[in-house]
């Protein structure tokens, strides 16, 4: 048998998620209003342009023999990918903030 205790905190944690969907709700639409598919799209393709501009500071840096004996041009491919992946981590962290959004019915898609 439960005890009382449990049966209380179970409760309130329902009611706790029920203020969280709230607020999260609100304040998402009140400052974002909905989002259009198109706005959506731009998005995915937004994070997978930064995504390449990633990857393509490794393939950079893949090819070491065109920095020899250059160790202020390695030092700057090393700082390009550094930024570039600062970019595509801030971007996919962004994204997935918006997928859960979208999965916890915080925005609407606007047709």
């Amino acid at each position: 048998m439960e005890k009382f205790k449990d049966v209380v905190d179970a409760h309130l944690a329902v009611e706790l998620e029920q203020v969280v969907a709230d607020a999260n709700t609100h304040a998402i639409r009140v400052a974002l209003g909905g989002i259009t598919r198109k706005e959506l799209e731009a998005s995915i393709h937004f994070v997978a342009a930064v995504r390449a501009r990633y990857l393509m500071a490794v393939k950079k840096l893949a090819h070491p023999e065109k920095v020899a004996g250059q160790p202020e041009e390695r030092a700057k491919l090393f700082t390009q990918l550094r930024e570039e992946r600062e970019a595509y981590d801030e971007a996919l962290a962004a994204f997935s903030a918006l997928k859960h959004a979208l999965a916890q019915n915080y925005i609407e898609i606007d047709d």
